[in-house]
């Protein structure tokens, strides 16, 4: 999630959109301008700290499941997040898409 007029967020969107080539029909990855679609920020709990990043691995009792950069499983969103842009978040994300991958081929096989 990020701002329009935020240069971080701007950088960000050309390593979403190689994802999002990547991972086509495996994971969905999608830029929301937290102006623009104020809602799902506000659900978040996002702000004005942009670029905020987060994978979501699925659902639990109607609530979201997010992995961190560790492949382990949170519902507390805190745990999972990437603020900000720096030169590893293509690999952070990269490493977090690829576990939650793998986890939801295990919660799919059981």
């Amino acid at each position: 999630m990020g701002d329009e007029s935020c240069r971080q967020c701007q950088a960000m969107k050309p390593i979403l959109e190689k994802l999002a080539v990547k991972y086509k029909g495996k994971a969905t990855i999608a830029f929301i301008d937290i102006h623009q679609s104020p809602e799902p920020a506000k659900y978040f709990g996002i702000s004005n700290h942009t670029p905020d990043s987060f994978v979501i691995v699925g659902t639990e009792n109607r609530n979201y499941v997010y992995i961190s950069n560790e492949g382990k499983i949170n519902m507390d969103r805190g745990q999972a997040m990437i603020i900000g842009l720096g030169d590893k978040n293509e690999k952070i994300f990269k490493k977090m898409i690829d576990f939650a991958i793998i986890q939801q081929g295990k919660s799919k096989s059981i």
